[in-house]
């Protein structure tokens, strides 16, 4: 993969600021800098080479006329046959590099490109003749694109630390951003947590001219999902099972080292049992603790040893944790209460000798393999009767539970959940919340309630359908995929998910909801579409989140460091949250009342303002 960005501006400074912006990317792409500019704009690429290891695939690229230029940030796995498609049409390569494909196919077929692409990728094209910047972004989010837009300034960029490294725009704190942090412990789209940089949707593009400036959807889930369900059951496992190799298949083309993370859960067991057909001998990688409760090392030993995999194992504890904290909390592009389990194990995979590497994320949310999915499920039934109750009945029951619930970590969700049903927002962003309204109030010094959190557009899917859609629209695309992309990227490593896969995503949205979940399997769409059954050990063990053991650490090692960083002034964050509120957090925690997740995301929060936004 690689870092892009342009400014569109006649400022005398703008190719200083470009350089600038290149330079704070530079992990994103080590191995070549290219630089474009005449008197509209100024593009930058630094590559990271995966195809076409040759200079023809540097950028920014250009056509043959050198009227249309491109940068991009991608992996376009049908580039071939789409290659043979153009050249049949009379157009004229000079890489061998998957990017070459988007340039002629914008110059063939225009914005509708994009229906041709199958893969990751951000990325701009500059028409000169039309003098119109396009950019786009692929269907799910995996990769990431960020703006800024005011007067006559235009900036855009892989990260919001490229953008910031322009000093072009003022370090000033978004509070919509620090709502939805504290909401889900990371931003939710498009929101940023520096004012006025946005993040461009999945499945949208930008179109920036002389004229207008207009954001346009061309691919959506939503819409996907509630078209017409796939009936035929004896089908549908065959049908995933063909999904599933053909995107293996094209997840493997590379022409760098390649690996696998491999934690031993159903996921990457199943992506490997698929992987190890066609490249035997593949190395794997795994994370190790002491902590036997979090530890899923005899698991991925036992698949690794199956498949004859060159296995790697990386001894994470909390003095190794410790040592590279810092280093941690300064590769997140965006802080993020979940990141640090991607940082440690794309550094073993990178120091490894790898360069690329296959995740089985998006596993959990298409197959239904969250816990949420049948405790969303009761909690729908739940909440279509008590919707109902009168109001002063639901506040007269949360205060009965207030005064007699125990102080446990839960006990705040459950509060609310009684005072106000599924009224404010669908029953999923309640297993999913951080911290609730009443703590957010006492959190922050100015409170305000962003918008009621429903699900209307998906309201005609079923229930386990709607909780896969909310998964892959928030969980994952504002968490997982964009921890994942910058926790690998500052390794100079790409991670691949052929999970996601938007063919294999399509008509598992297509499939009945009843068909996905099994009282005794978990996942069994996933394990029944496989040729080779997965060991019994994998199939039953218990369901375990790739996390760190931070309760344990938080209480022992970590305990000073972590006391210190909240007990600071910190200048910036001190006009929105009010300390002693962060204290309480703090205290709670210490006597069990409140999880560690809510003191850790105000440390990394903290953490992350201080590096890079004072």
């Amino acid at each position: 993969m690689c870092g892009i960005g342009g400014i569109k501006s006649k400022l005398e400074n703008r190719d200083a600021a470009l350089r600038k912006m290149l330079d704070s990317m530079r992990f994103r792409g080590p191995d070549s800098q290219g630089e474009y500019s005449d008197d509209e704009i100024a593009l930058g690429h630094r590559r990271l080479k995966i195809i076409d290891l040759t200079s023809h695939g540097d950028q920014p690229m250009a056509n043959e006329g050198n009227n249309i230029w491109l940068v991009s940030n991608c992996e376009i796995y049908n580039f071939r046959e789409l290659r043979r498609h153009l050249e049949d049409l009379g157009h004229k390569f000079r890489s061998q590099a998957d990017s070459e494909v988007i340039l002629h196919s914008y110059e063939e077929w225009g914005k509708d490109c994009l229906d041709k692409l199958r893969g990751m990728f951000s990325f701009c094209i500059w028409d000169k003749d039309k003098k119109e910047l396009f950019l786009a972004r692929d269907r799910l989010g995996i990769k990431p694109l960020y703006y800024y837009f005011k007067g006559e300034l235009f900036v855009f960029a892989s990260e919001v630390r490229g953008i910031l490294a322009t000093e072009m725009i003022s370090k000033r704190l978004e509070l919509n951003g620090l709502l939805t942090y504290l909401d889900y412990g990371g931003l939710k789209e498009p929101w940023t947590m520096v004012e006025g940089i946005y993040s461009l949707a999945p499945g949208n593009y930008i179109i920036l001219n002389e004229k207008e400036f207009k954001i346009v959807n061309y691919w959506d889930l939503a819409r996907i999902a509630t078209s017409k369900p796939y009936f035929k059951s004896e089908e549908i496992t065959e049908r995933i099972n063909v999904l599933l190799k053909e995107s293996v298949q094209l997840h493997l083309i590379s022409e760098v080292p390649l690996g696998i993370f491999l934690s031993g859960g159903i996921d990457s067991s199943s992506l490997l049992s698929l992987v190890a057909k066609i490249a035997p001998k593949i190395r794997s990688i795994s994370l190790v603790f002491n902590e036997e409760d979090l530890s899923e090392a005899r698991y991925s030993r036992l698949m690794a040893k199956k498949y004859r995999t060159d296995h790697h194992e990386v001894f994470i504890n909390h003095d190794y944790l410790f040592k590279n904290l810092d280093n941690a909390i300064a590769s997140m592009d965006e802080p993020t209460f979940n990141g640090i389990n991607t940082y440690f194990v794309s550094r073993a995979a990178k120091e490894s000798g790898l360069t690329v590497a296959l995740s089985g994320l998006g596993g959990d949310e298409i197959f239904g393999g969250y816990p949420t999915f049948r405790r969303i499920s009761r909690l729908i039934w739940f909440c279509k009767f008590w919707d109902g109750a009168p109001k002063i009945f639901r506040e007269i029951f949360a205060g009965i539970l207030k005064s007699i619930v125990p102080a446990l970590p839960q006990k705040d969700k459950l509060i609310e959940l009684a005072k106000e049903g599924s009224i404010l927002r669908h029953p999923y962003f309640w297993m999913r919340r951080l911290f609730t309204e009443d703590q957010k109030k006492r959190l922050l010094k100015t409170y305000t309630f962003l918008a009621k959190e429903d699900a209307r557009e998906i309201a005609g899917l079923d229930i386990i359908n709607q909780v896969s859609y909310l998964e892959m629209v928030n969980y994952m695309r504002d968490i997982l995929l964009r921890d994942t992309d910058f926790m690998s990227m500052a390794h100079s490593l790409e991670v691949r998910v052929p999970f996601l896969d938007h063919k294999l995503v399509e008509f598992m949205f297509s499939v009945p909801g009843r068909f996905k979940m099994d009282r005794h399997l978990n996942k069994p769409l996933l394990i029944k579409s496989l040729d080779e059954s997965l060991p019994e050990t994998i199939i039953k063990r218990k369901k375990m989140g790739f996390t760190f053991p931070f309760d344990n650490w938080l209480r022992q090692n970590l305990r000073n460091e972590v006391e210190q960083t909240l007990r600071e002034r910190d200048t910036m964050l001190d006009g929105f949250i009010n300390h002693d509120s962060v204290l309480e957090i703090w205290k709670g925690f210490q006597k069990r009342h409140i999880s560690w997740e809510r003191p850790w995301a105000i440390y990394v929060l903290k953490k992350w303002i201080k590096i890079y936004l004072q």
